[in-house]
Protein backbone atom coordinates (compact mmCIF):
# COMPACT_ATOMS: atom_id res chain seq x y z
CA UNK A 1 0.00 0.00 0.00
CA UNK A 2 1.57 3.26 -0.95
CA UNK A 3 2.05 6.03 1.11
CA UNK A 4 2.73 9.85 1.93
CA UNK A 5 3.07 11.89 4.73
CA UNK A 6 2.76 15.66 3.76
CA UNK A 7 5.54 16.83 6.01
CA UNK A 8 7.78 19.44 5.43
CA UNK A 9 9.62 17.89 3.18
CA UNK A 10 7.12 14.97 2.25
CA UNK A 11 7.61 11.41 3.29
CA UNK A 12 6.77 9.08 1.11
CA UNK A 13 7.32 4.52 1.17
CA UNK A 14 5.97 1.51 -1.12
CA UNK A 15 6.71 -1.94 -0.74
CA UNK A 16 9.28 -3.87 1.87
CA UNK A 17 11.52 -2.05 3.70
CA UNK A 18 15.00 -4.04 4.39
CA UNK A 19 13.17 -5.72 8.13
CA UNK A 20 10.07 -7.24 5.81
CA UNK A 21 12.52 -8.20 3.64
CA UNK A 22 15.14 -9.72 5.73
CA UNK A 23 11.82 -11.21 7.78
CA UNK A 24 10.38 -12.75 4.45
CA UNK A 25 13.73 -14.25 3.34
CA UNK A 26 13.94 -12.60 0.42
CA UNK A 27 17.16 -11.49 -0.29
CA UNK A 28 17.94 -7.89 -1.51
CA UNK A 29 20.23 -5.00 -1.51
CA UNK A 30 19.56 -1.35 -1.34
CA UNK A 31 20.56 1.42 -3.54
CA UNK A 32 20.11 5.18 -1.73
CA UNK A 33 20.61 8.61 -3.21
CA UNK A 34 21.03 12.17 -1.40
CA UNK A 35 18.95 14.54 -2.71
CA UNK A 36 21.28 16.85 -3.18
CA UNK A 37 22.62 14.44 -6.19
CA UNK A 38 19.15 15.08 -8.08
CA UNK A 39 19.88 17.31 -10.60
CA UNK A 40 16.26 18.23 -10.05
CA UNK A 41 17.27 20.07 -6.75
CA UNK A 42 19.64 22.86 -8.51
CA UNK A 43 15.89 24.47 -9.99
CA UNK A 44 14.26 24.09 -6.42
CA UNK A 45 17.24 24.33 -4.37
CA UNK A 46 15.43 22.04 -1.82
CA UNK A 47 18.51 20.00 -1.25
CA UNK A 48 16.61 17.99 2.43
CA UNK A 49 16.13 14.23 1.90
CA UNK A 50 17.01 11.19 -0.21
CA UNK A 51 15.53 8.16 -2.13
CA UNK A 52 16.04 4.26 -1.46
CA UNK A 53 15.54 1.96 -3.38
CA UNK A 54 15.46 -2.23 -2.03
CA UNK A 55 15.84 -4.34 -5.40
CA UNK A 56 16.34 -8.62 -5.32
CA UNK A 57 19.21 -9.55 -5.12
CA UNK A 58 19.15 -12.10 -8.24
CA UNK A 59 16.67 -9.90 -10.72
CA UNK A 60 17.25 -6.06 -9.64
CA UNK A 61 13.21 -5.87 -9.17
CA UNK A 62 12.58 -3.06 -7.23
CA UNK A 63 10.76 -4.00 -4.03
CA UNK A 64 10.21 -0.99 -1.78
CA UNK A 65 10.85 2.65 -2.37
CA UNK A 66 11.38 5.01 0.55
CA UNK A 67 11.57 8.98 0.12
CA UNK A 68 11.75 11.77 2.16
CA UNK A 69 12.53 14.85 0.05
CA UNK A 70 10.86 17.36 -1.90
CA UNK A 71 7.55 15.78 -4.08
CA UNK A 72 8.16 12.52 -2.72
CA UNK A 73 4.45 11.09 -3.42
CA UNK A 74 5.03 12.09 -7.12
CA UNK A 75 7.94 9.97 -7.43
CA UNK A 76 6.92 7.65 -5.59
CA UNK A 77 4.27 7.35 -7.70
CA UNK A 78 6.56 6.85 -10.57
CA UNK A 79 8.36 3.66 -8.88
CA UNK A 80 4.85 2.32 -8.06
CA UNK A 81 4.60 2.36 -11.71
CA UNK A 82 7.96 0.25 -12.26
CA UNK A 83 7.11 -2.12 -9.48
CA UNK A 84 3.93 -3.13 -10.57
CA UNK A 85 5.44 -3.63 -14.08
CA UNK A 86 8.14 -5.89 -12.78
CA UNK A 87 10.68 -3.79 -14.33
CA UNK A 88 14.61 -3.91 -12.88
Amino acid sequence: MPRCLFTDPPLAHVGLNECEAERQGIAARVAKLPMSASLRTEATDETQGFMKVLAGEGDDRILGFTMPGSEAGEVMAAVQMAMLAKTP
